[in-house]
């Protein structure tokens, strides 16, 4: 019946992103084989990245939840309020230092690296890593924490958890804060040709083995060029050489980089986002993104009740991390309106 109409959309979608990933991974690949043979292989050499010092912004605790053990970094009384901080791909709890530091006086402010990245759990299997799996995460993690619900704040893949966690568990979260992430009903819907084209590494991601290649070349030139190349912060200056260093240290985690692409490899699997959000909603959108264009937010409202969209004109993909005080400002104004 409905289950296996479903299932076969499912594996339809699978397939067809595919067969497009395909074709990407064949203009990425030439390339990528011109590099390692002009290098003489020695773009293929792999370093190891220590933790770079960095100022400490809370307390490292490892907390268990959904049977994974997660790396948190906990700031602030335990007493207050949870705000709990979703980073996306290819970061780790660190995304978060700035709001980490702002809201630790008001707040239990928890950042963590999510399940296969950095420091946490990474379990082998693929399917361990679909949308359903991550959004049990949040709900058991909240919990685990000594909490009942949370101010829930997420970036990216975070943010593309986050949302399913308003649909799946609204009474864990008291409000909800996006930053760069299309509510994937609404991605759906406002996808263009130009979109398409944007989301050209979706497709790539799902191959084997190809992406973490293309990803990890050259002592993961590609994680740098994310943040501060042609395509990244709108100003370089950031990210620290410690910020980039702490990146490459979490993505270098034995299995991460897999683990973090598997989140990719799973977004052709049926997800129920039924109903409306209630919950107030804060969308920051930095509308200097290469990936995603502001356009994907249309018709947002008509899911999201209580929705405040703030753009912002000259600011990249890396919102928490390019503007953060001015993210914190809005955090703040919108956590005091009634």
């Amino acid at each position: 019946g409905k289950m296996a109409s479903a299932l076969l959309v499912a594996w339809g979608k699978r397939i067809a992103m595919f067969l497009v990933g395909l074709f990407f991974g064949g203009l990425t690949l030439i390339p990528i084989l011109w590099a390692i043979v002009r290098s003489f292989g020695g773009v293929l050499k792999k370093k190891t990245h220590a933790k770079p010092a960095i100022t400490e912004v809370g307390e490292h605790i490892f907390v268990h939840a959904n049977g994974i053990k997660f790396h948190t970094v906990q700031a602030g009384s335990r007493d207050k309020p949870l705000m709990l901080f979703l980073h996306g791909f290819p970061q780790c709890w660190y995304t978060w230092r700035h709001q980490l530091n702002q809201f630790k006086s008001t707040h239990h402010a928890v950042a963590f690296d999510m399940r296969g990245y950095g420091e946490s759990d990474k379990p082998a299997d693929t399917a361990a890593y679909q949308p359903s799996e991550l959004a049990a995460d949040v709900a058991e993690l909240v919990k685990a924490l000594g909490h009942k619900s949370c101010v829930l704040v997420g970036h990216d893949w975070g943010a593309a958890i986050a949302w399913a966690v308003a649909h799946k568990y609204p009474e864990i979260i008291d409000r909800l804060i996006i930053m760069n992430a299309p509510h994937p009903r609404y991605f759906q819907k406002n996808m263009s040709f130009t979109q398409f084209r944007k989301s050209w590494y979706i497709f790539m991601f799902q191959l084997p083995l190809l992406p973490e290649l293309m990803m990890s070349l050259k002592d993961f030139a590609a994680i740098k060029n994310a943040f501060v190349g042609r395509t990244g912060v709108t100003n370089p200056a950031c990210f620290s050489p410690e910020d980039l260093e702490m990146y490459k240290y979490a993505i270098s985690q034995p299995g991460a980089l897999t683990a973090a692409l598997n989140y990719y490899r799973n977004v052709w699997r049926p997800l129920e986002l039924r109903g409306k959000i209630t919950a107030p909603t804060l969308v920051l959108w930095g509308e200097n993104d290469h990936a995603l264009g502001a356009e994907l937010n249309n018709g947002l409202e008509h899911t999201v009740t209580k929705l405040t969209y703030r753009p912002f004109p000259n600011v990249s993909h890396w919102v928490p991390e390019e503007v953060p005080g001015v993210v914190c400002e809005e955090i703040l104004r919108f956590l005091e309106a009634k």
